[in-house]
């Protein structure tokens, strides 16, 4: 479990700076490649995703922390 702290920045380069991969492809948030598990904090989405995301789940690719998050790969 990784927490990561508010910015502008995608979570996805916020996970790398900690030495977490997560694998992504399009950046978009049409492939879901990038989904991870949200255990606490409030994210924001820069564009609304195409790739399905269920409960608790959000795509590093295009989402931002509002709050302080926990974040869990899956």
């Amino acid at each position: 479990m990784t927490t990561i702290e508010p910015s502008k920045a995608p979570l996805w380069r916020a996970l790398s700076t900690q030495g977490v991969v997560v694998d992504r492809q399009c950046g978009q948030g049409f492939c879901g490649a990038c989904k991870v598990r949200l255990v606490s904090g409030e994210v924001k989405y820069a564009t609304n995703p195409l790739a399905y995301v269920g409960e608790g789940e959000v795509l590093t690719c295009c989402t931002i922390a509002v709050t302080q998050c926990r974040i869990e790969t899956l």
